[in-house]
């Protein structure tokens, strides 16, 4: 009938929509916050350890934290010593949070890349773009001071892409995420075993294994090098180490169920379309946080997610 909108045109209109809808909630989230730094909403352990440590970094001292201490003795994030350099570019106690709503913001545009090289269609890959920045998990991250692991909105995107399509480079990325913190080579095998197995890539197993290495190494070597103590005892005294008993008498179940939940929906999305690496590629990491002896972590509250 004349007058109707054709079946593409309202693609493209669903398509524009979810485009602008992308776009208000990135912004409207950086605007989000800048009104918690300027109400003061960020706590000196957090925002200020990274900015601290990240600004003394960029200037050749690096690691320094504070006065005397090093910020190793928290993670082993090589990965985040780069951004002292920005500071060069703008002194300002916002750069990381501009910085960290970045991460995002170019994933999705690395996903949507990798999506149209997969010819996706176009208002799904909008509706892509939508999700990874609108998300409650993003949103909370975001709103959730700065932190290390927030790089992996950006590096994770990135190396699946070059997974896909440019596995001579997977290495940049792959460094990349392994300096984020020591135990970042746990949640990176199902990815790269997926396509190691699915392309039938010999180098994915290397890869795999190079990445697990360097985890032993991390955990094993180079942490009770630079700090004096081991990993375990570290983690023992933040109460970060399970404790079955503990997990129990608090009530860990309802904390179980709404990381459950949460991470579930976007993944029940892709069910009938082939969906075993939606869940796999989540899989440890999951599996990591939920058993873990912080409550918040067990929820994927603030960060974790």
């Amino acid at each position: 009938m004349r007058g109707l909108p054709t079946a593409s045109g309202l693609r493209r209109c669903a398509t524009a929509l979810l485009a602008v809808l992308a776009a208000a909630v990135s912004l409207n989230m950086l605007w989000c916050c800048w009104c918690l730094y300027v109400g003061r909403q960020f706590r000196l352990f957090d925002y200020g350890l990274y900015t601290n440590f990240i600004w003394n970094s960029g200037r050749g001292d690096f690691f320094k934290c504070m006065v005397n201490d090093s910020y190793l003795v928290n993670h082993l994030s090589f990965s985040l010593v780069p951004l002292g350099w920005l500071y060069y570019l703008w002194d300002d106690a916002f750069l990381l949070l501009a910085v960290q709503w970045l991460f995002p913001v170019l994933g999705a545009l690395i996903l949507v890349a990798a999506g149209r090289r997969h010819r996706l269609p176009a208002e799904l890959l909008a509706m892509l773009a939508f999700f990874f920045v609108g998300y409650r998990f993003t949103q909370q991250i975001l709103a959730a001071e700065f932190h290390g692991v927030a790089l992996y909105l950006l590096l994770v995107p990135w190396l699946y892409y070059n997974l896909s399509f440019r596995k001579g480079m997977v290495w940049l990325p792959l460094l990349l995420i392994l300096g984020v913190r020591e135990d970042a080579f746990l949640f990176l095998q199902p990815l790269l075993l997926y396509f190691a197995v699915k392309d039938r890539w010999r180098m994915g197993y290397v890869w795999m294994a190079a990445s697990i290495g360097y985890g032993a190494l991390a955990i094993y070597g180079l942490y009770p090098w630079l700090n004096g103590m081991s990993m375990f005892a570290r983690r023992e005294r933040d109460g970060s180490l399970i404790s079955w008993e503990k997990m129990i008498a608090e009530g860990v179940f309802p904390r179980w169920g709404k990381a459950v939940v949460w991470t579930l929906l976007p993944a029940l999305v892709a069910w009938r379309r082939g969906s075993m690496p939606a869940f796999l590629f989540p899989s440890v990491a999951f599996v990591q946080c939920v058993f873990s002896g912080i409550d918040r972590q067990q929820s994927l509250g603030i960060h974790y997610s």
